[in-house]
């Protein structure tokens, strides 16, 4: 890194700070992403188009995802912009920073097994009424396909929910999705548990305090579970709506009721999830034919 390179950094994250007021979060994701960056190029104060695809190139070989690989790149684009508009350095550069175009990445799900794990390692530490809450949602989640956001929109007032549940889902859209008996069973025990002074409550799921429960609170029960039970790294809320997704798809479900389940608005978003089956079922193949080993 050049003397010149470190003092535009500083002057760069200075301004992240005080005048573009970012989460301190974020603004250590910059600093990571410009010191990698740096460290990897030694052109740093005028880069090629050259240098930008060896660093492309060096990320994926590194097994970075796509969306990684983009922050990273929008980090840079961020720096080289803020340092051209001010001529700390060269103004052509900017242009020569392009978004990488990668094989978009596939959606990843997780097994039984791991779903079982999950709703079974919920409890410890936890009242019973927030137990029972915790699995109510995960199995909303896996056994309806919701997203997290959705599962936490419930509305009480939509109780008991029946064999069929109105879902608002993305850009105000409704969809019907199934509920199962046992989805349904988790609920009633939930709300049987649920303290007095919740019972009034608007949202169907609530914190500790009163209020609709923040996706924050399932996201870090999962982090901890995962880490525990020695899960996948990708064992995530999120993962769970996949794994719904990957079942539907393995028992014979068609591409457009996939769809219409998931509230996916444009059907190649759900063919991802064919990609998902097809490399399962080679991964099986290779596992399992006796030439596999030769």
């Amino acid at each position: 890194m050049s003397n010149n390179f470190k003092l535009v950094f500083i002057k760069w994250l200075e301004w992240l700070h005080h005048e573009k007021r970012i989460s301190e979060n974020t603004l250590d994701a910059y600093k990571r992403d410009l010191i990698k960056w740096s460290e990897f190029s030694e052109n740093v104060d005028k880069p090629k188009k050259a240098d930008f695809r060896l660093y492309i190139s060096f990320l994926v070989e590194k097994g970075n995802s796509r969306s990684s690989i983009t922050r990273k790149i929008s980090s840079i684009r961020n720096f080289y912009r803020f340092a051209s508009k001010r001529n700390y350095l060269s103004s052509e550069d900017l242009n020569l920073i392009k978004t990488p175009k990668l094989p978009q990445s596939l959606p990843k799900s997780i097994s039984n097994d791991d779903v079982t794990s999950l709703i079974e390692g919920i409890g410890n530490g936890r009242s019973d009424w927030e137990a029972a809450r915790d699995k109510a949602i995960l199995l909303l989640m896996y056994g309806a396909g919701l997203r997290i956001s959705e599962a936490l929109s419930i509305n009480k007032k939509q109780c008991p929910l029946g064999k069929w549940l109105r879902i608002v889902g993305k850009g105000g859209k409704h969809r019907d999705v199934p509920i199962l008996k046992i989805i349904q069973n988790s609920i009633d025990k939930y709300l049987a548990l649920l303290p007095k002074q919740f019972q009034d409550e608007e949202f169907l799921f609530v914190g500790r305090r009163g209020g609709r429960l923040s996706p924050r609170i399932i996201q870090r029960i999962i982090q901890n579970l995962r880490i525990k039970l020695n899960l996948p790294e990708h064992a995530t809320p999120h993962s769970l709506r996949h794994a719904f997704a990957t079942q539907l798809l393995a028992g014979g479900g068609d591409l457009r009721s996939i769809q219409d389940l998931l509230g996916h608005s444009s059907l190649s978003t759900t063919q991802r999830y064919t990609s998902v089956e097809v490399s399962g079922l080679i991964e099986v193949h290779k596992n399992s034919h006796p030439r596999s080993g030769i």
